[in-house]
């Protein structure tokens, strides 16, 4: 039969990968949506910019 002390350094060992997969899970998730956002943003400008590039190219056509 094993040491009690030895089971829990046995759980302890089995418990440090979960803990640490959380915290690695968490970081990347946070840092994920940190670059969606980016993404999302970058988009948004790129659209405003083609609009005002679409409504100047219209300006010059018509004059």
């Amino acid at each position: 039969m094993a040491h009690p002390s030895e089971k829990f350094r046995r759980k302890k060992r089995m418990a440090c990968p979960c803990f640490l997969h959380r915290v690695f899970s968490k970081a990347v998730q946070s840092s994920m949506k940190v670059v969606v956002e980016v993404y999302i943003n970058d988009f948004f400008l790129a659209v405003e910019y083609a609009n005002k590039m679409v409504r100047q190219i219209k300006e010059w056509c018509f004059f």
